[in-house]
């Protein structure tokens, strides 16, 4: 009876560690591993001219990107939306490009939206991240990484 309970407590804590764990997110580069952190927007511009400056406005606004293709939006510590992402390499005449791809979940008065979301993702250096939208009405973003 107690080679039972060993068992299949074995058995459970086996299947508990399989399932818990999470892939990697698969990147067609390792130099994008950078974007794992947190990164602070400085500003964000459309077409318009419509955009945001969070310090201007006395707050902040970060994305957080971790290992698993997971990522948050917050406004001054408060989760405002999550979601996934994957990035993927694009070859056209100009050369190549990476697209970051977000699908995102996010809350207002009370009912939940999805979004989809696609913008070309370059670095400059290893602190600043470009995301400008691949439609041509899109906002384009500049974030400094904070960790």
């Amino acid at each position: 009876m107690i080679k039972f309970y060993l068992s299949s407590a074995i058995i459970l804590c086996l299947l508990l560690s399989i399932t818990s764990c999470k892939k990697e997110v698969d990147l067609p580069s390792d130099s994008l591993k950078q974007i794992y952190g947190t990164w602070n927007l400085v500003q964000s511009v459309g077409l318009y001219g419509a955009g945001e400056v969070p310090a201007a406005g006395g707050y902040m606004v970060t994305l957080n990107f971790n290992s698993v293709g997971e990522y948050g939006r917050f406004r001054d510590s408060i989760q405002q939306a999550k979601g996934t992402f994957t990035i993927t390499q694009e070859t056209d005449s100009l050369g190549d490009a990476y697209i970051l791809h977000t699908n995102t979940k996010y809350r207002y008065n009370g009912t939940e939206y999805k979004l989809e979301e696609h913008h070309f993702l370059t670095f400059g250096g290893n602190d600043t991240l470009f995301l400008n939208s691949t439609s041509a009405e899109g906002l384009n973003y500049i974030y400094t990484k904070i960790q």
